[in-house]
């Protein structure tokens, strides 16, 4: 996701993949902030489980907010579909855990979503911490 800037209005354009795009870079809403960045986050981490994104032609079909929320909640639910499948609870777990942040991420109107603080002390993240050191310390060995 890029970030284009007219410096002359100090209104932003946003330019990127529809499909990982967040919905304020669709409607008007009043300011461009963090929790924008975070949008294409939560569509990663579902992407990962689910091995699919949200529809690219999104910003055609979508004239409300509403419709990416919906759009979000059923990708939510196909990631929560196939963890059901899993049967080892370590990996079922950290899994859950990644869908719970994805779907806080994956909020349409912009000020519902988590802040950076609230997202770095996420259970998921601290999952992914323990996961690298455990790995790099393989290595190092």
């Amino acid at each position: 996701l890029g970030l284009i800037t007219d410096m002359s209005s100090k209104k932003y354009a946003l330019g990127g993949t529809a499909g990982y795009a967040p919905p304020e870079s669709h409607f008007d809403y009043d300011s461009y902030g963090e929790g924008a960045d975070f949008w294409p986050l939560g569509v990663i981490v579902l992407k990962a489980i689910t091995r699919d994104i949200l529809p690219e032609d999104l910003e055609e079909k979508c004239h409300v907010p509403k419709c990416y929320q919906d759009s979000a909640d059923n990708l939510v639910e196909k990631a929560r579909r196939v963890v059901a499948d899993i049967k080892r609870p370590s990996t079922q777990n950290m899994l859950e855990s990644a869908i719970n942040f994805a779907e806080k991420i994956l909020q349409a109107n912009p000020n519902s979503r988590p802040s950076y603080d609230e997202l770095i002390n996420h259970d998921f993240i601290q999952y992914a911490k323990v996961w690298f050191r455990s790995k790099i310390a393989k290595i190092q060995k």
